[in-house]
């Protein structure tokens, strides 16, 4: 069955005062919802960009691509919400290069594991597809970032350098949104190299910090759950889907 979603949805609320992990879960119309704090994992109609809400329309952490040479983007498509299974498809396409965009996300142990590949046609460019992250100043700046077990300062003035961590191992990231929460966001699939980087450098800048991921092989795939302090990433097969 296809269906586009109907305008979403990005609920703002306060955050729990437990702290201990959230699981997602799947609803009817292809959301993913987290138990605690109601927090939307979805995208708009009008967009190819799938978004969580941490408050208010400045406080979305944005998930953008993959990004072709050019800043690139697909536009949105046509999502299918799988009956059998709590799993999402969705296929977006792109105008330059030329082809098709497959983003599918599956519900895994509370957590949301995504796939992402694309179909295009050839190019010169030796530029690596890539895939942004976008993480809104509130609620990341201020807090810690943990990348691979070090600890990294996302800071709420602009940082001194524009990379805060960078590298072609990098695999785990979590990110803290205060209270003993974390964003998760954990790298399942080979990459070209990805930094945590403050936009606020950029020639025109913006008020948030970004993972730019580069993409190998053509297919980027990632997890994203909401953790504890200290707690560990829900268990996933990195070579199953």
């Amino acid at each position: 069955m296809s269906a586009l979603y109907p305008s979403m949805l990005l609920l703002a609320v306060s955050l729990a005062t437990t702290v201990h992990a959230e699981s997602f879960t799947m609803a009817a119309d292809g959301r993913f919802v987290s138990s605690e704090r109601k927090l939307v994992l979805a995208r708009e109609d009008y967009t190819a960009t799938y978004q969580i809400g941490f408050g208010g329309e400045q406080q979305r952490v944005q998930f953008i691509g993959p990004v072709f040479p050019g800043y690139a983007l697909p536009t949105s498509g046509t999502v299918t919400v799988h009956k059998t299974k709590p799993s999402v498809t969705d296929v977006q396409p792109v105008a330059s290069p030329k082809g098709t965009v497959t983003k599918r996300m599956d519900l895994v142990n509370g957590s949301i594991v995504t796939e992402v590949t694309y179909a295009v046609a050839k190019t010169d460019s030796k530029e690596n597809p890539a895939f942004r992250i976008i993480l809104p100043l509130k609620p990341f700046a201020g807090n810690d970032a943990i990348c691979n077990g070090l600890k990294v300062a996302m800071p709420l003035e602009k940082s001194a350098n524009y990379t805060l961590a960078s590298g072609t191992e990098l695999t785990e990231f979590r990110l803290g949104t205060g209270d003993g929460q974390e964003l998760g966001i954990r790298l399942l699939s080979p990459h070209e190299g990805v930094h945590l980087a403050d936009c606020r450098h950029h020639p025109t800048p913006e008020q948030s910090l970004h993972l730019w991921i580069a993409i190998k092989d053509g297919t980027l795939r990632y997890q994203t759950c909401l953790l504890a302090v200290g707690e560990p990433f829900p268990r996933v097969d990195a070579k199953k889907r």
